[in-house]
């Protein structure tokens, strides 16, 4: 049990890394994908491809640094039910994606979704699992928070 936070957190962390570089590299690609799914006009999207993986990135990162690692976790779980609902809605009108999750390109259609769909639900999971477990944690100690004005 001991090594399940770290180990979920490696995941996250090399998934939303990994996601994030993806997207950075490429964004016209990643700008694609986003219009593939016919939710958001061109210039929220635009917006969307130039902020979400920079959101990714710092968002993974943020899981290793104890003040934030339950928000990020939080907030990270979120992002993912959001992919998720996104995904729902275009598999239910029969919208023939591209997912640019990771950098790919391939088209989803029909019951390839099937895939797309356990694996954002999973990840829904995992933030969860972690967020619970950040719960449990020991509150970190910072100088704002242990100074007492009345003592000094």
């Amino acid at each position: 049990m001991k090594m399940l936070k770290p180990a979920i957190r490696l995941v996250l962390t090399a998934l939303f890394v990994w996601a994030a570089v993806a997207k950075i590299a490429d964004p016209r690609a990643f700008q694609d994908a986003i219009a593939s799914y016919h939710l958001l006009p061109w210039l929220p999207g635009a917006v969307a491809t130039v902020w979400l993986p920079w959101l990714e990135l710092t968002l993974a990162i943020a899981l290793w640094q104890p003040r934030f690692s339950r928000t990020s976790a939080a907030m990270l779980a979120m992002l993912c039910a959001v992919f998720l609902v996104a995904l729902v809605q275009a598999w239910l009108r029969g919208i023939d994606i591209t997912c640019g999750c990771f950098g790919d390109s391939s088209v989803v259609s029909g019951a390839d979704y099937l895939p797309y769909l356990a694996r954002d639900a999973g990840l829904v999971a995992l933030a969860v699992v972690l967020w619970r477990l950040e719960k449990n944690a020991a509150p970190v100690e910072t100088d704002a928070a242990s100074y007492n004005p009345l003592v000094h």
